[in-house]
């Protein structure tokens, strides 16, 4: 998914749900951009879960909530889990 300025509830509720249900499978590490490596990954996500439940509608936060879609993006990449 490419970024949008504003990810409607729909689209958050559905990556929302997508990496809880594949919390597990998270890995620790993950190169997400050039250059820009996660040290955390589960710990990102869990603040990035909250920040798209309390602020999902905020066009600010927007850079911030992408990273969960590219998060799955990733995986699917990686995995094969849809």
């Amino acid at each position: 998914m490419t970024f949008k300025r504003l990810y409607t509830l729909e689209e958050l509720n559905e990556v929302s749900q997508w990496i809880r249900e594949h919390q597990k499978e998270l890995p620790r590490e993950m190169s997400l951009y050039k250059g820009e490596v996660c040290k955390d990954v589960p710990r990102l996500v869990e603040h990035l879960l909250i920040m798209a439940q309390e602020h999902g509608n905020n066009s600010i936060f927007s850079g911030e909530l992408a990273y969960l879609f590219l998060i799955r993006e990733q995986m699917e990449a990686q995995t094969g889990a849809e």
